[in-house]
């Protein structure tokens, strides 16, 4: 009779977390306690799929394209291909040592560094995939940066 016991209050223990984390859900929703992240830029890719860029600054790789790209393209992204980062004011796009490189309007940055971005780049991990990047928000800031080089094909 004890075992059975045990059961009941750990399943009507479960039932209580289950509707405390719900109302959590809730209340933090209704009381604003919940904070949605604002989108600073994007990588359109095609087919009209996107990739929201939240952090000024983001490691993407392999497992971000997991749902959006067929496994034999997959194959040549690494798992850690490439960085965009804010500094400043400016977008940048880094390889970060994949095997395959990142392409930036045609031409392999491999070994280059940080290189600046510019609205209507095209990035390509490994040359697999071609995704517009699109700047939509610059903290603090009213205009673009200018003035600085480029990598262009």
């Amino acid at each position: 009779m004890q075992p059975l016991m045990y059961v009941a209050v750990a399943v009507a223990a479960a039932a209580v977390l289950t509707y405390l984390a719900a109302r959590g859900r809730r209340r933090g929703r209704l009381e604003g306690e919940t904070v949605a992240a604002a989108i600073l830029a994007r990588l359109e890719g095609p087919g009209g799929w996107e990739i929201v860029i939240t952090a000024p600054d983001r490691v993407l790789g392999r497992r971000d394209f997991a749902d959006l790209l067929p496994a034999r393209v997959l194959q040549f992204i690494s798992r850690r291909h490439f960085r965009l980062f804010l500094r400043e004011g400016v977008w940048y796009v880094e390889d970060l040592g994949s095997t395959n490189g990142t392409f930036l309007n045609g031409v392999d940055i491999r070994g280059q560094g940080p290189v600046p971005l510019r609205d209507g780049d095209v990035v390509s991990p490994a040359g697999v995939v071609d995704m517009v990047f699109r700047v939509v928000a610059l903290p603090g800031a009213t205009r673009l940066s200018e003035g600085y080089s480029e990598v262009r094909a």
